[in-house]
């Protein structure tokens, strides 16, 4: 995987893997299941799939989700297979960005399971009691911006640098796996365990109002002024674009400081803070003005509408609520 630092070096990262497959073919399909039957210990399983994939439970990502847990239902069953996490539950961690995507993937295999069409009444219930008693999916939040190495064919991820929450995980319980919560994991990968109620929600509602908020409006303007790629907004003294980079800084900081943060401030929705929303900001700046790491802002503003009523609309609903609307200046 490439990482993109901010002074432009390019450090790439070996990640070994003890195989990989796909899910997309039948034959794939039938050697992740043999490969299932040779597991002998098993903690997580990651989800990563578009919100495409969480449409419903009809899916063929929700299906093939589905027919694993089964699989692993019965070499449970069958003692051929167990966990070792603190409660003996395996985690099933999402990786895409879905609101309580861990309580909807939930919900969708509990509907799989009580509609299965195999035969085996037993088993039916064997999967079902796995899914209640041995299964636990965690709502998470996902943030990191990413695209792909050029002529990759989209097989070696390029990335900015590692955030301070690249991903948060909602553990309530106790039931990942001890590895995860350590200092050297949170401080080299930015995986962030949340063990309290409302923890989450806080995080997910910080994300979308400071950091995606800014981007979006951004994004925006950049696109109405044919300004392609945010990268534009490190422009240094002297470029073309500084003069454009400078005022679309000071937008997107008004912005931050007169709405968003007010709107954080002023609402009982989460439990966040002025101070709170500062430090989400300050991070995202700097992720924001990366000289080398661009997205198309064409891309950002796909789907504006639905992207601002969710990034925008509940700090300026939250202002218009309570009287304090403001305007930026």
């Amino acid at each position: 995987m490439d990482t993109v630092e901010h002074d432009g070096r390019i450090n790439t990262e070996h990640v070994q893997c003890y195989g990989a497959g796909t899910l997309g073919t039948v034959e794939g399909k039938e050697d992740t299941m043999r490969l299932l039957s040779q597991l002998e210990n098993i903690k997580m399983i990651g989800v990563g799939v578009t919100e495409a994939g969480l449409v419903n439970s009809s899916t063929k990502a929700m299906r093939d989700v589905f027919d694993i847990l089964s699989k692993l239902a019965i070499l449970f069953r069958d003692g051929k297979v167990q966990c070792d996490n603190p409660n003996g539950k395996i985690c099933i961690v999402n990786t895409d960005n879905v609101s309580q995507n861990g309580s909807t993937l939930e919900k969708y295999m509990m509907e799989l399971a009580s509609t299965s069409s195999t035969s085996d009444e037993g088993e039916n219930q064997t999967i079902q009691s796995f899914l209640k008693e041995r299964v636990v999916f965690h709502n998470t939040m996902v943030d990191r911006i990413t695209s792909q190495r050029p002529d990759s064919g989209g097989m070696v991820p390029r990335a900015e640098p590692t955030p301070a929450k690249a991903l948060v995980i909602q553990d309530v319980n106790g039931d990942l796996p001890p590895e995860l919560l350590t200092s050297t994991i949170k401080d080299k990968y930015g995986v962030v365990v949340r063990s309290k109620e409302g923890q989450l929600d806080a995080d997910i509602a910080l994300k979308l109002r400071v950091a995606n908020g800014t981007h979006t409006a951004a994004a925006h303007v950049m696109a109405l002024c044919r300004l392609l790629m945010t990268d534009v907004l490190s422009s240094p003294a002297g470029s073309s674009n500084h003069d454009n980079a400078t005022l679309l800084m000071k937008f997107l900081d008004s912005l931050f400081e007169n709405q968003i943060r007010r709107g954080v401030e002023v609402t009982s929705a989460f439990e966040s803070t002025g101070e709170d929303a500062d430090h989400v900001y300050d991070d995202w700046r700097r992720r924001l003005i990366h000289a080398h790491f661009g997205l198309s802002t064409f891309f950002i503003t796909q789907n504006g509408a639905a992207k601002g009523g969710i990034r925008i609309g509940p700090s300026v609903v939250d202002l218009v609520n309570r009287g304090q609307v403001s305007y930026v200046i």
